[in-house]
């Protein structure tokens, strides 16, 4: 089982990346932190989170 690596593999304009575990659930945290804080009633504000997902 994989639960903390990342990888990657460029092709041409896309690039594939592999998570494991851990990392793809702080992905998710992530993104929902983005899209709550772009929601104008938004109960919290994380720009660093919009910066990333953008």
């Amino acid at each position: 089982m994989n639960t903390g690596r990342i990888r990657t593999k460029a092709t041409m304009n896309k690039i594939k990346v592999e998570m494991g575990a851990v990392p793809e659930t702080m992905l998710q945290t992530m993104y929902a932190r983005a899209r709550e804080s772009q929601k104008p009633d938004a109960v919290i504000h994380d720009e660093k989170a919009i910066e990333i997902v953008a």
